[in-house]
């Protein structure tokens, strides 16, 4: 199952003063760093939002390709930030088809990868299969990431049992596409009242794709919300404690997680 990640990151934090989400800093690690560290077996990651961001990482950058691009124009809204991080990811199958080889944490501007035509030529090959979309906004990010891995597991081992029982034959219980056809669209966290948490998922990369070209051809995607990019998809739904979805919007909800204005990357 291979997997890239798009993290966003680039709200305006009106109700924080303008202070950076990402940049605060909880139980030691700033909240970019958490949601980079939920998926460290992402092969590529897309952090969407202000490219400034990469000098928080420092010395903390992981060993693995994570590129920052702005969605255009910034601040134009989650699902322009989600279609900002598809382009990049299909510019890098194109460089990598190339031979351009491992980079380590690095800047692009997103518009060298040409909004559009560079997700349609991603169809040409197989690229990378399943997408975690997420917001960097939320402190327990880690334990959520590792309820969806949880459901995808269990709706994975759950169409083998059934193929079984129906046909007497035991499938092959190897990593096949085939065997994940059970997830569907994707997995989606939903909390305690129900909610979809949309920025708090693993999709097919494909869907994605097509949920963003869907859009695109109704009009305009700035400041488009994210479930009206994504609520039409036909997703498994991983129930998921309030506690862990809870986000942070403003300074009482900083508070509740002990993050104060001293709590701020440096």
């Amino acid at each position: 199952m291979n997997v890239d990640a798009i993290v966003l990151a680039g709200g305006r934090s009106s109700r924080l003063g303008g202070v950076a989400k990402a940049g605060l800093v909880f139980e030691g690690r700033t909240l970019l760093q958490r949601t980079l560290d939920a998926v460290p077996d992402a092969r590529r990651t897309i952090v969407v939002g202000d490219t400034a961001l990469r000098a928080q990482l420092g010395n903390a950058a992981p060993a693995r390709s994570i590129t920052f691009v702005r969605e255009d124009p910034p601040f134009a809204g989650p699902a322009a930030a989600v279609a900002a991080g598809l382009d990049a990811l299909a510019g890098l199958d194109a460089f990598d088809k190339r031979g351009a080889g491992e980079r380590g944490a690095e800047v692009l501007d997103a518009g060298v990868f040409g909004a559009g035509a560079a997700r349609a030529g991603a169809l040409e090959g197989p690229g990378v299969d399943w997408v975690f979309v997420l917001a960097c906004d939320m402190p327990e990010v880690g334990a959520v990431v590792e309820l969806l891995r949880s459901a995808v597991v269990g709706a994975v081992v759950a169409a083998v049992d059934g193929a079984t029982a129906d046909s007497g034959v035991e499938p092959d219980p190897g990593p096949a596409e085939s065997n994940f056809s059970a997830v569907r669209d994707g997995i989606v966290a939903v909390d305690d009242d129900g909610r979809r948490q949309l920025l708090a998922g693993l999709y097919r990369r494909q869907a994605l794709m097509g949920a963003v070209e869907r859009a695109q051809a109704a009009g305009p995607i700035v400041d488009l919300s994210v479930r009206a990019l994504l609520g039409h998809l036909d997703l498994i739904e991983s129930p998921v404690q309030n506690a862990l979805t809870h986000d942070v919007d403003t300074w009482h909800d900083a508070l509740t997680f002990g993050i104060s204005r001293k709590e701020l990357a440096s």
